[in-house]
């Protein structure tokens, strides 16, 4: 009986094995290469790997749901619906090398936080990614120059002037600039409602609106006695 025992494979000796399986140079090599092997999903290629006489599978067609008015011409018992060449190749569709982002947007928050979206380029919420400090200000700061036409009039009329003092010519010529006349509220509704509140205009627009009334009215009722005897 003791000798039945010590052969019998108890729970102590099947723990016993997997421990040694697991501190095996073997199992640390799988672990290791484990995640960096590419996985491909099993299909019909993979099935039939090597094999050049393949007769494709067969389905039965089912003749019993309906009259036979409503079933197609073809009389045969089976229908083959496998392309023949879905045992023999696989297509898959290459859309590039992923691109990895290595910053963050880190765009100030309402809550006092960052962003910690990582796109590529432009962030969907806050536009183009740029490089911040740890508070979320703009490290390279863009000073945008605002457009003064009235400061850069000057700066080329004092720019004409020094040119005509050094070379002694004449650059603007004795052309004279005429006044322009002074729009008297040309900003406002007071330009449109002048428009609008003319006698003319409002005897216009009282004219289209009753005869589009009276057309509406003989649409409707033109077959009554009280409207077919009016004068339109």
């Amino acid at each position: 009986m003791e000798n039945i025992e010590d052969n019998s494979a108890g729970p102590s000796k099947i723990s016993g094995v997997q421990k040694l399986l697991n501190f095996s140079p073997d199992h640390k090599k799988s672990g290791e290469y484990g995640n960096k092997v590419p996985v491909l999903s099993y299909g019909l290629d993979l099935k039939y790997w090597g094999e050049n006489d393949i007769k494709p599978a067969e389905i039965p067609r089912n003749n019993a749901d309906c009259h036979r008015f409503w079933r197609p011409s073809d009389e045969s018992c089976s229908t083959n619906l496998d392309i023949s060449e879905a045992y023999h190749a696989r297509v898959i569709t290459f859309v590039g090398l992923q691109l990895m982002s290595s910053r963050q947007c880190r765009v100030p928050l309402n809550d006092g936080t960052l962003c910690p979206r990582m796109d590529h380029k432009r962030c969907p919420l806050h536009g183009k990614i740029i490089d911040r400090d740890e508070m979320g200000f703009p490290v390279n700061e863009i000073i945008q120059k605002s457009y003064n036409p009235e400061h850069d009039a000057k700066e080329e009329e004092e720019y004409i002037k020094d040119v005509e003092a050094a070379t002694g010519a004449n650059l603007r010529g004795n052309v004279k600039r005429r006044k322009r006349k002074r729009q008297e509220d040309t900003e406002g509704n007071a330009p449109v409602a002048a428009k609008l509140f003319n006698r003319s205009t409002m005897k216009r627009v009282y004219e289209t609106l009753e005869s589009l009334r009276k057309a509406r009215a003989a649409k409707n009722f033109e077959h009554q006695f009280n409207y077919a005897l009016t004068k339109s």
